[in-house]
């Protein structure tokens, strides 16, 4: 379930959800209050319903895939009488909210949209009416949720801080003049953002995430933590010997496998994505937001040298160390590219978009393949070889899996699962056969993983995501 509210007039909950025979393929719902079977209005739904002043419409959000966009549709309070009302490209299909005027006469949406070279959160307003579309604010880190206040003076909008945390902002109507609502060391999630009626009242999310390092066996077993107080881990990789991972601050630290030794590779102010270390050990790849633009950097692995490279269009998301380890793949556009270490003119390379990662021996690809099927979303790992050609296997994507990668070997797709409320490591082997657990933790969360060079010791991270709804009262934003 991915999203829940009221009908205006309080007798009914609408409800967004999907299920494991419809992955990634969600249905809208409406249920009375008092209890009863829920009844089916919509299929296709990204968004939780925002309703019109008089109750008779709401709207909502449905990505699509082929082209990547975004649809806002409107629809009647019966769910007939579906339209689409306006279509935006973008780099993130269904990361989108919808919020509905109180006087009736606008929608306000964050669109991720790649504007020139930069990847962009483009709050827009469009006339459910028309459809016409008027641009008010730019963001230039990740932004999703936004809500009109009702007096029409303004739309709140979760979007991240220079700290890498959520914050809520201000951005005036119709001047699209932005200032800072909250200004705290909350991260409140970019999900979610509503406003009573009366103005007096918000609802948000915020998240807290406790997660510790553990290095284990390159099997999994004989697991111990090697880190704890400050969050870490909620990405990793290995430098050499040492593991990369991100901090709270979204910087990167190494740390020895024991968990001494900490130290800087990254200490800036600037947001950082994903780290890729070389297969050599000697250099390192990372990707940042700097003032408002991703930006491709590499440097030396202890972090000393950092060099900018010239790259233009970076998507929102990382870039790989080639297994060479002499140039960095990247997404721009609607391809994959690679960049020489050393700078450079960028190559287009002849591999999917969707390209998840490489073999160690460089001698396979991977990617993951998303079609629809009637009502179905069907995930597929599809393995090529580096050098092209026809499909050599294909596994169908268990359902929530997460950070695909190739186990050491090449022999397996190793990726995050969780069954029964624990999350694991598990592996699809080429072979064939269902997926083989490789943790065994019976609870808790994991949110990243990474196997040494030599493919003998396992690092992940483990811990405990918590959400909570957060109320704010009382206010009055000038």
């Amino acid at each position: 379930m991915v999203a829940v509210s009221f009908t205006p007039d309080g007798n009914y909950i609408m409800f967004v959800r999907s299920d494991k025979s419809t992955v990634n393929f969600r249905y809208l719902y409406q249920m009375p209050v008092l209890g009863g079977t829920p009844k089916q209005l919509n299929r296709d739904v990204d968004s939780a319903p925002s309703f019109s002043p008089d109750g008779q419409q709401f709207a909502f959000v449905r990505g699509t895939l082929n082209p990547f966009g975004n649809q806002v549709l409107v629809a009647n309070a019966d769910g007939s009488g579906e339209r689409v009302l306006a279509q935006r490209e973008t780099f993130s299909p269904a990361q989108m909210n919808v919020s509905w005027s109180a006087d009736g006469k606008y929608l306000a949406v964050v669109s991720p949209e790649v504007v020139g070279t930069a990847s962009e959160w483009i709050l827009t307003v469009i006339s459910p009416k028309t459809g016409e579309i008027k641009k008010l604010r730019s963001f230039g880190a990740p932004a999703r949720a936004a809500a009109w206040l009702p007096d029409g003076s303004g739309i709140l909008v979760v979007a991240l801080d220079e700290t890498g945390h959520g914050q809520i902002w201000f951005v005036s109507y119709p001047q699209g003049e932005v200032s800072r609502f909250t200004n705290d060391l909350t991260n409140y999630n970019t999900c979610c953002l509503d406003v009573s009626r009366d103005g007096d009242s918000l609802v948000t999310v915020q998240d807290a995430t406790l997660s510790d390092i553990w290095v284990a066996k390159g099997d999994g077993s004989e697991a111990k933590q090697i880190s704890s107080g400050e969050p870490l881990g909620l990405g990793l990789d290995w430098v050499g010997n040492k593991i990369a991972a991100l901090n709270p601050r979204l910087q990167w630290i190494a740390i020895n496998p024991d968990g001494s030794n900490q130290s800087q590779l990254t200490n800036d102010h600037d947001i950082h994505l994903r780290l890729s270390a070389c297969p050599d050990g000697k250099q390192l790849v990372y990707t940042s937001i700097h003032e408002g633009k991703f930006e491709l950097w590499r440097a030396q692995a202890d972090g000393s040298s950092p060099v900018k490279l010239p790259v233009t269009g970076l998507l929102f998301g990382g870039a790989l160390c080639s297994p060479d380890s002499k140039s960095a793949v990247y997404a721009a556009g609607n391809a994959m590219w690679s960049i020489s270490l050393e700078g450079g003119k960028p190559e287009k390379l002849n591999v999917p978009l969707a390209l998840a990662g490489y073999s160690r021996d460089a001698k396979l690809i991977f990617y993951v393949s998303q079609t629809h099927q009637d009502t179905v979303m069907q995930s597929k790992f599809v393995v090529t070889s580096a050098t092209g050609g026809p499909s050599l296997y294909t596994f169908d994507v268990p359902y929530g899996a997460q950070s695909p990668t190739f186990a050491p070997d090449g022999k397996a797709i190793a990726f995050l699962l969780t069954r029964d409320h624990a999350t694991n490591i598990w592996e699809q082997p080429l072979a064939g056969g269902p997926p083989v657990q490789l943790t065994k933790f019976p609870s808790g969360q994991m949110f990243a993983f990474a196997w040494s060079p030599d493919g003998k010791q396992l690092a992940f991270s483990r811990g405990q995501n918590k959400t909570d709804a957060v109320m704010m009262s009382n206010f009055r934003q000038p």
